[in-house]
């Protein structure tokens, strides 16, 4: 593109003939034509609204159910319905055209179905609409007239297919006119952890006996996803580390697309990270994204899906996205700030890793390794990233000296050997994470030792073993810490608890040491980065 003032020219064609490399590899054309036209200039704006204009999505007082079989409880309406039930919600109503009762509980219980959204009697804020794509734009025209201020489309059958697109676009008239916001279609919602003043949400149609969540956990974590199933699998692979605030499976974006959601929890204070996996946007949402991605205050980890052409057709035919070039929102989303993860793997390890050290302290980069084994700390030490090892202060060698037996050396790159025993690990842990020479610890324990206690019988037996001692020592500093367990989960396996115990007690573990290298080293960067933006903005 050439611009000329304010006036944009496109190429149309351009030739070069002849051309020549001369003897120091210079390239220089000796002739060429080009053809110029004027750019018409299509503005499209996507509008960033306030801030709680999400909120009947998350915190409503009224939630109708459109769509609920009277004789069917499989129906996805009547899941739906049945989880909100059990979350104890009072301010749930079914809708029937034929009214009667619906089926909805496991036990058969019914519940009395209303013949529209206007026959419910009490106040509504929330509609979540389970009827095909066909009959759904009479029932936001209800929506309308009952002034419910959010709305959730779960079917498909739409632009996804290419089809129904002026049901769509009549659908997003009304709901402009009438202040709704709409999420989906083709979506499966909402799961929100309940508070001391809702009790919570959950509208994806999946039984609970397959889906449940762990809400016992600091739930810190927002897991915003064009794909239903991914922010399933993810939570699920993560149910011994974190519990999520909130999964949005939001589908097509024909209203609410991920900028609006991120702009929402940025501001939820009981949110700490962003999970986000996109696969395309609307026109003119991918900029709007970006500007709430270049001003979040958290922790923005996103997986962008579409890199290759036969991944661009698929997200087109998922979510009727608009893929676009991989490489420039690459480039774009790492300039505004967020986390870009390179694999799904990825992803998930850090939500984890910056979930689990919310809060600490990042002072530096430098690093100490820890290992039972020497191929651990080389394989540690090859991915170290951005990180530096540390330079030991005297006081620090001296202490590590005393405790460490004299085959060992002290260093940065420190090697137990397989005969460490747990009181050694926590000795030498304690005493390189309260030195102030050390910014951070990687910790990786082969743990088949004859020493260590780290099968399941052994850490029943032992209450006070090497993982127990570990969770212990990183509350007490604080520090950014990773670890791997270098064993394979598994039916057989005997270090199951192992694992687990770390997980659940709030530190990062992996089962490599390059996974945790990886993810330490962006936790890191990302906390530096985020002192340089801060101390940027302080200077202007």
């Amino acid at each position: 593109m050439i611009f000329e003032g304010d006036t944009r020219f496109v190429i149309k064609e351009f030739e070069i003939n002849p051309f020549i490399f001369d003897f120091e590899g210079m390239f220089t054309v000796l002739d060429g034509y080009a053809r110029f036209a004027q750019r018409k200039h299509k503005k499209v704006v996507a509008e960033i609204f306030k801030d709680d204009c999400l909120a009947s999505f998350f915190e409503p007082r009224g939630i109708a159910v459109v769509g609920i079989s009277a004789s069917d409880a499989g129906k996805p309406g009547n899941i739906i319905l049945e989880n909100l039930i059990q979350l104890n919600r009072k301010d749930v109503y079914g809708v029937n055209i034929r009214g009667g009762e619906g089926s909805v509980l496991s036990a058969g219980k019914k519940i009395k179905l209303h013949r529209s959204i206007a026959d419910i009697e009490d106040s509504v804020d929330l509609a979540i609409i389970t009827v095909p794509a066909g009959n759904a734009l009479k029932v936001v025209q209800a929506c309308a007239q009952k002034n419910i201020k959010a709305v959730i489309f779960i079917p498909g059958g739409f632009g996804e297919i290419k089809k129904n697109l002026h049901i769509e676009s009549q659908i997003l008239d009304i709901a402009r006119k009438s202040n709704i916001r709409v999420m989906g279609p083709n979506c499966l919602g909402i799961v929100y952890a309940g508070n001391s003043v809702t009790r919570g949400i959950n509208t994806f149609f999946i039984p609970e006996k397959k889906f449940r969540i762990n809400l016992e956990k600091n739930k810190n974590v927002a897991v915003l996803s064009q794909s239903g199933a991914l922010g399933i699998t993810e939570i699920y692979n993560l149910r011994n580390s974190i519990s999520p605030k909130v999964i949005v499976s939001y589908g097509n974006q024909l209203d609410v697309d991920i900028g609006d959601l991120v702009a929402h929890f940025d501001h939820d204070a009981m949110v700490d990270v962003i999970g986000c996996y996109i696969e395309g946007f609307k026109p003119g949402a991918g900029r709007k994204f970006f500007n709430v991605a270049a001003h979040s205050r958290k922790p923005l980890i996103v997986y962008k899906a579409g890199r290759t052409r036969a991944g661009k057709q698929a997200t087109e035919s998922h979510t009727a996205s608009i893929a676009g070039e991989y490489a420039v929102a690459r480039a774009a989303m790492k300039q505004a700030g967020a986390i870009v993860a390179d694999s799904m793997i990825d992803h998930g390890d850090f939500i984890k890793t910056f979930a689990l050290l919310s809060g600490f302290a990042v002072t530096g980069n430098k690093v100490v390794i820890i290992a039972n084994a020497g191929y651990e700390k080389i394989y540690a030490a090859d991915n170290i990233g951005d990180l530096e090892l540390s330079d030991f202060d005297a006081k620090t060698l001296s202490e590590l000296r005393f405790v460490l037996p004299e085959f060992v050396t002290a260093e940065p790159l420190l090697d137990l050997t397989p005969m460490a025993s747990d009181e050694m690990f926590e000795k030498c842990m304690e005493t390189v994470l309260k030195s102030d020479s050390v910014d951070a610890l990687f910790v990786s324990i082969v743990p088949h030792g004859a020493v260590i206690h780290t099968t399941d019988d052994e850490i029943e037996r032992n209450t006070d073993n090497i993982a127990a001692r570990i969770v212990r020592i990183v509350h007490k500093y604080k520090k950014p810490i990773a670890v791997s367990v270098n064993v394979a989960s598994g039916a057989d396996a005997v270090y199951n608890k192992f694992g687990q115990i770390l997980d659940s007690g709030g530190v990062p573990t992996f089962l490599t040491a390059k996974r945790a290298m990886v993810c330490l080293n962006a936790f890191i960067r990302y906390h530096q980065t985020q002192k340089e933006k801060i101390f940027s903005e302080w200077l202007k």
